[in-house]
């Protein structure tokens, strides 16, 4: 079955571009006036009632994403409107729910956290970069990494995302400064090495696939440092750090994107939908009723559309398609 595109009737895209601003507008300052204000514009034209039907039975049938910040919203929304960019517009608040106009945003054009990145990686993207030192530096899609190289040592900040090195000589220093990563939930001492660094929420994931990786400020039962050997997977957050078993390792190939692929094993179609969802822009869900299904394959990720649609081809699940964001994966039948 052919993926649907798109909503069936409804108000005009200049409508629907105008409903989604009033909806933020609401989340943003919803007192009286803004309340009046929208209500006005829906009876002013049959087009604009059309528009918010449409928009809110979206927004029934879809989860409701996280909201932003009410002063971010306003002016995102504000920016796009004003400067009369009908396509921006309809990008930068094209995602339904409350202040999703800024959630997209910020999520997957001008993350604000980019703006002090030295690196960075947009949506879908990998780059690699040498660094002054020869040390090659893999950002995998959704990174931004800042710099802060020393006369005697060299830190890279990982702000977001997911690296991956393979250090230098740092040949022509006098002498030797050594290289780690911080990231939000920890730092990696770098001991000759590759390894892959991504930064969760609320922990990091470090995989170790040549050379030692001391884990700093973490140590054994016996006080001595906590060192990642090759073949080692670390899950380190603010309760600690602990191996990831065999089990949790072989789910997913961490450093498969290297390669431009999503390698997988045996993993649940919510999780996979999740992995899916970085390597493209928009949001990707599942029905809680295929959530579970097991998945095993090795996807390309320059074409994360096709992926889906060859998801759709061997399993029996049918793919939902608003806008060109919103992807949703249903049973089939």
């Amino acid at each position: 079955m052919a993926a649907r595109t798109g909503g069936s009737g409804g108000g005009s895209p200049q409508a629907l571009e105008e409903a989604i601003a009033w909806m933020v507008r609401l989340q943003s300052h919803d007192d009286d006036t803004t309340r009046t204000g929208c209500a006005q514009w829906r009876a002013a034209d049959p087009e604009h009632e059309q528009a918010w039907l449409q928009l809110s039975d979206l927004t029934d049938q879809w989860p409701v994403l996280p909201a932003m910040p009410a002063g971010i919203a306003s002016a995102a929304v504000d920016l796009a409107l004003a400067r009369k960019q009908r396509r921006h517009a309809f990008k930068l608040l094209g995602l339904t729910g409350i202040g999703i106009g800024a959630w997209l945003t910020v999520r997957q054009t001008a993350d604000w956290r980019h703006w002090r990145a030295d690196h960075t990686a947009s949506r879908g993207e990998r780059r690699r970069i040498v660094l002054e030192d020869g040390t090659q530096l893999f950002l995998n899609t959704a990174t931004s990494v800042a710099l802060d190289f020393r006369p005697d040592s060299r830190r890279i900040l990982l702000q977001e995302g997911e690296i991956y090195l393979e250090t230098g000589s740092d040949a022509g220093q006098s002498g030797y400064r050594p290289l780690s990563v911080r990231s939000r939930s920890g730092e990696f001492v770098a001991l000759g090495t590759r390894f892959l660094v991504r930064q969760e929420p609320n922990f990091a994931l470090l995989q170790v696939d040549e050379g030692r990786v001391a884990l700093n400020g973490h140590v054994h039962a016996d006080g001595t440092p906590l060192i990642a050997h090759p073949g080692q997977r670390y899950r380190v957050s603010a309760q600690g750090a602990r191996v990831v078993s065999d089990a949790e390792a072989k789910t997913l190939a961490l450093a498969g994107w290297i390669d431009g692929v999503l390698e997988v094993h045996d993993m649940r179609l919510a999780d996979f939908v999740d992995e899916a969802e970085r390597y493209r822009r928009g949001w990707i869900s599942c029905d809680p009723a295929v959530a579970e299904w097991r998945l095993s394959g090795v996807f390309r990720l320059d074409d994360m559309d096709e992926v889906l649609r060859s998801l759709q081809r061997t399993l029996p699940i049918r793919i939902e398609v608003r806008w060109g964001y919103w992807v949703r994966i249903h049973p089939k039948g």
